[in-house]
């Protein structure tokens, strides 16, 4: 049985996969999203943008459902999203009196009072 289990694993053909878009910022951010939900998530996306399972009417939960479906959209979709770091520069200002008398920070043209 275990032989026979593995032959047919083996012979099936292969589920499509989802096409996938990628959106890059101006920032070079990144963000790679899957072009379709499968059955049972989209059944899990109308119950919970229906709003089944809560107590409470009106309209914040609405709005509670919405924002609950929309995550849901988010967690299936997206498949990578890569973030870029931010650029350093140097600080213009100094840091605060405090944080200069106590650490022995120092820079030229800057006096420390305390």
């Amino acid at each position: 049985m275990g032989r026979r289990s593995r032959r047919r694993e083996r012979d099936r053909p292969a589920a499509p996969a989802a096409p996938e878009s990628e959106y890059t910022d101006a920032a070079g951010n990144v963000l790679v999203l899957r072009g379709s939900l499968p059955p049972r998530a989209r059944q899990e996306y109308a119950r919970t943008l229906a709003g089944e399972g809560r107590v409470a009417g009106g309209e914040s939960a609405r709005e509670d459902a919405w924002q609950r479906a929309a995550e849901l959209l988010f967690e299936r979709l997206a498949v990578r999203w890569t973030i870029t770091a931010p650029r350093s520069s140097p600080r213009s200002d100094p840091p605060p009196a405090t944080c200069r008398r106590w650490s022995g920070w120092s820079r030229p043209g800057w006096t420390s009072r305390g």
